[in-house]
């Protein structure tokens, strides 16, 4: 029995590129994982930014009512033109929203360490400010004419929560004060009609 030998060759072994499958790994983790995470951190940054200046919009209309009660005030007492200023403030600082919900929780604070509002509540800081001096000046004087308001409120998240950022924190502070007038006021002292009437002259600022 003859039997024929049969060179056989050997088969190549077709693999795949480790490279390739790195590279389609990368992609896959960049699209499930990091682009998602980018449009939320994107969206969170949007709405504080809007947050900010919606609050911002509320302090200076705060200021503005403030400055303008404590300028057309004839309350000799300064301690309680100041208090109706601080009232008119935060009436109108009530009236505003941040992100679609309304300031009504508002709440005056003594001190710039208790700013920090807890969430769905606003919170606010008044100082009464020297015109001439900067300093800062307590309700009793009648020198504080400068309204500066601090503000702060906490909102929630709207998708950063699942990624363990429940809630955001924002501020705003504003400053008003009624611009300087120069009057000058002209009286005729002239007596024409009657030069033997006594009269008296006061000088008034």
């Amino acid at each position: 029995l003859l039997m024929n030998n049969v060179s056989s060759k050997p088969r190549k072994s077709w693999r795949r590129s480790e490279r390739g499958q790195s590279l389609l790994m990368l992609m896959m983790l960049i699209l499930l994982v990091i682009v998602p995470l980018l449009s939320i951190i994107t969206f969170e940054v949007a709405r504080l930014y809007l947050a900010k200046q919606e609050l911002q919009s509320a302090s200076d209309a705060a200021v503005l009512a403030g400055t303008a009660t404590l300028a057309s005030s004839d309350n000799v007492d300064p301690l309680q033109a100041h208090k109706d200023a601080i009232e008119a403030a935060i009436k109108i600082f009530k009236a505003n929203t941040v992100l679609g919900q309304a300031l009504s929780r508002t709440t005056q604070v003594v001190s710039l360490s208790n700013l920090s509002a807890d969430l769905d509540e606003a919170r606010v800081f008044f100082e009464f400010i020297n015109p001439v001096t900067g300093a800062v000046e307590p309700m009793s004087s009648p020198n504080g004419k400068v309204v500066r308001v601090s503000s702060s409120t906490t909102r929630t998240l709207a998708f950063a929560k699942y990624v363990g950022i429940n809630t955001m924190n924002v501020n705003a502070v504003s400053t008003g004060a009624v611009p300087k007038l120069d009057m000058v006021i002209c009286f005729d002292v002239s007596g024409s009609m009657d030069d033997q009437t006594p009269v008296t002259f006061v000088k008034r600022k």
